[in-house]
C-alpha cells in the first residue's frame, strides 16, 4: 500500500493544532512558522528543521508524531530518538571566525555583540533551547541574513 502525500489541507489543519497548543506560548509557533519558511527557501535543511523541531516540541509527543506527517520515511522522527540538544561542536577556529565577524559587524552596535555572545553562553549551560537560540538569533540577526545564514552551519 502507497501512502498518500498531505494534502495542503492536511498541513494547515496541523499547524491549526500547534497554534493552539502554544496559544500561550506564541513565539513558539512563530518559531515553527520562521523554519517553516528558511526550509522551504533552502536557508536550512531537512535534517536541521528535525534538530530544531525535536527541541521545539520537547515533550510533545503527538505535535512529533504529527510533524512526522510531513516528513519522507527516512527522515522520521522515533520518539526513542528525541533528547536533548547537545552542546554546539563545530571547529573551533571556525567558530572564533564567525564570532570575530559577529564582533566587526557591530562594532557600532556592541549591545548586539554582547548579547549574541551572552545567549550561545545560555545555550552552553542549557539555560536556551536550541529553538530559542534560533528564533533570538534570527530576531538579533534580520537585517544580517547572511549572518544567519552562516549561523546555521553551527546548529547540532
Amino acid at each position: 500500500m502507497v501512502a498518500q502525500r498531505p494534502t495542503m489541507s492536511d498541513a494547515r489543519e496541523y499547524l491549526r493544532i500547534v497554534e493552539n497548543k502554544f496559544q500561550d506560548k506564541p513565539e513558539k509557533f512563530r518559531t515553527l512558522l520562521k523554519l517553516l519558511h528558511d526550509f522551504r527557501s533552502r536557508r536550512i535543511g531537512t535534517k536541521d528543521v528535525i534538530t530544531i523541531v525535536k527541541d521545539l516540541f520537547k515533550g510533545q509527543r503527538e505535535l512529533i508524531l504529527g510533524f512526522n506527517t510531513f516528513l519522507p520515511k527516512e527522515y522520521e522522527i522515533k520518539l526513542e530518538d528525541v533528547k536533548a540538544p547537545s552542546p554546539i561542536t563545530v571547529g573551533f577556529s571556525d567558530a572564533i571566525s564567525f564570532i570575530n565577524k559577529v564582533r566587526i559587524r557591530f562594532e557600532d552596535d556592541v549591545a548586539v555583540y554582547r548579547t549574541f555572545i551572552t545567549m550561545l553562553s545560555m545555550f552552553q549551560k542549557g539555560r536556551m533551547s536550541l529553538s530559542e537560540v534560533y528564533n533570538e538569533v534570527n530576531l538579533l540577526f534580520q537585517e544580517h541574513n547572511d549572518l544567519c545564514l552562516e549561523f546555521y552551519n553551527f546548529l547540532p
